[in-house]
């Protein structure tokens, strides 16, 4: 008999136990609670896992091919990329860029149809990585074809092309900036092959970190890397970034540094100029443009301010991805890592007629900046430092004199030499500094030290304040009359006897009036 038949026949007689239970007595009502919660849970269980596998069916059946990997077979074999024609194992899509690039494309303050923004580069889902180098390549060289070169050098560069022309050059470099920052902010892109095999990934792409360096290190107590006095090497065709692309390759400086010089005050000095590609190479091939973006969130500080207070903004982890941008912006298969130093310098001191400074407060501030940014780097451990021209010809927008920049920049590596292993000078392109015969004179100081100055003769304390020296003498010569001789229409009171009415007398000392009036007039016009 069952327990329930064997307790309602004897109701003494006790509940049998089953496995797993209790030994305490339960009534036929709490046994029948205790089965049905049984029954419960499993039915529940069931349900999820019945639930569960429709919807890992449902996913399977209705997800895209190749967006899950439960709706993969175990031969499957993603399908042939657009970018090699063959079967390329793409890394995981960005959700954001889903759209191809193309051109030609306007620069503008928000990105819509044809206009690609750098400011909100963040709201654009066209994928600029995906830019192909030949059409970058094939669009610069029909913008730079149409290029008329007047007989005049008067006006700049960008005025020399169509209003069309130049807002699809503008665009083009803002669309090869833009491909630079996406690169940056998703730490991928692909480097095409030239021998047809399929693209290569890319993840070698570092964050760039920005810190400001307040005030001139003392390298009193840290010991030189050298005996002597480090190398010194000056090239004029070649650019910074190929420069440190050299040295990174060499394996023998694994720390490249790279200075960069801005005006003081310029608030343009954090933002990309679009107008010379040449001038913005460090923004357009380099992720140092999405550090100056995020400036001002590292420092805690506008870096405008930070740079006119004479502050050094040191930036870390700077990685070269593209190639010339006349080349096409080619991505490199192995990115260089360099470090970027930023100083201000005056935009435009006052200098004399013999290429120096004219006042000594400005030279001062030149010298001084010179020098911190050479010992900041010095403190980093820098192995190679690439610089370019103080300032001069119009070099980081700034003019000033080639000799004394030169000398200031000699004195400050012969200081320093002893921490920096090399030094590296040059500039941007062959004809970036102006006028003919600059870079010359920067070199020869900078090698040799300046020339002295040829000093001319003082000034005498009884000179004409409005004649200067060295000006040609006046045409015409004052002539003075002889004693005793008249001037007639000038009257005085009582006439010399044995002289007309109405005339007077001359010494040897005076002058004609109309000759005085005269002289009066070519002094002032002088």
């Amino acid at each position: 008999a069952s327990p329930r038949t064997a307790q309602a026949a004897s109701p003494s007689a006790p509940l049998a136990r089953a496995p797993g239970r209790p030994s305490k007595h339960r009534g036929a009502l709490g046994d029948l609670f205790v089965r049905g919660a049984r029954r419960g849970g499993d039915s529940l269980r069931g349900m999820k896992a019945e639930r569960e596998g429709q919807a890992v069916i449902e996913a399977a059946l209705c997800r895209k091919e190749g967006q899950m990997s439960m709706s993969k077979a175990e031969d499957y074999e993603p399908p042939p990329s657009k970018l090699g024609g063959a079967t390329t194992k793409l890394p995981r899509p960005c959700r954001r860029l889903y759209r191809s690039p193309g051109l030609p494309v306007t620069a503008g303050a928000a990105p819509a149809g044809s206009v690609v923004s750098v400011q909100h580069w963040r709201a654009d889902t066209r994928d600029w990585r995906r830019l192909p180098a030949g059409d970058v390549q094939r669009t610069f060289a029909e913008l730079e074809a149409a290029v008329q070169i007047p007989r005049n050098c008067v006006y700049p560069q960008n005025l020399r092309r169509s209003p069309e022309d130049v807002r699809h050059f503008e665009g083009l470099m803002a669309a090869v900036a833009v491909g630079t920052l996406q690169a940056s902010s998703e730490s991928c892109y692909w480097v095409e092959s030239a021998d047809g095999r399929p693209p290569a990934e890319c993840r070698d792409v570092r964050s760039p970190m920005s810190r400001a360096i307040l005030e001139a290190p003392d390298l009193a107590k840290l010991e030189p890397r050298c005996e002597g006095l480090g190398m010194l090497t000056v090239c004029s065709d070649r650019s910074p970034l190929e420069i440190c692309r050299e040295l990174a390759t060499e394996r023998t400086f694994p720390r490249i540094g790279l200075v960069r010089f801005v005006p003081v005050g310029d608030v343009r000095s954090t933002d990309l100029c679009v107008g010379d590609f040449r001038e913005g190479n460090l923004l357009l091939r380099t992720t140092y443009l999405e550090a100056l973006q995020e400036m001002p969130r590292h420092l805690h500080a506008e870096p405008t301010r930070l740079l006119e207070s004479g502050a050094v903004i040191y930036t870390s982890d700077v990685s070269i991805l593209r190639g010339p941008v006349e080349e096409g912006a080619a991505w490199l298969a192995s990115p260089a890592q360099i470090e970027v130093l930023s100083v201000a310098l005056l935009r435009q001191p006052r200098c004399d007629d013999q290429a120096q400074y004219a006042r000594t407060a400005e030279k001062a501030h030149t010298s001084e900046a010179i020098d911190r940014v050479l010992a900041c780097a010095a403190m980093l451990g820098i192995d190679a430092l690439v610089i370019q021209p103080p300032g001069v010809g119009g070099a980081a927008g700034c003019h000033h004199p080639a000799a004394d920049a030169g000398d200031l920049l000699r004195k400050a590596i012969l200081a320093h030499g002893r921490h920096l292993p090399r030094v590296w000078v040059c500039q941007e392109h062959a004809t970036q500094l102006r006028p003919t015969g600059c870079w010359d004179a920067f070199v020869s100081a900078l090698e040799n030290g300046r020339a002295p100055t040829a000093y001319k003769g003082l000034v005498p304390l009884t000179a004409s304040p409005y004649v200067r020296p060295g000006w040609p003498p006046f045409s015409k010569k004052i002539h003075r009359m002889p004693l005793g001789a008249t001037f007639p229409g000038l009257r005085c009171a009582a006439p010399a006897s044995g002289a007309p009415p109405g005339a007077a007398p001359l010494s040897t000392t005076s002058t004609p009036r109309r000759s005085a009036l005269e002289s009066a007039g070519r002094a002032v016009a002088c």
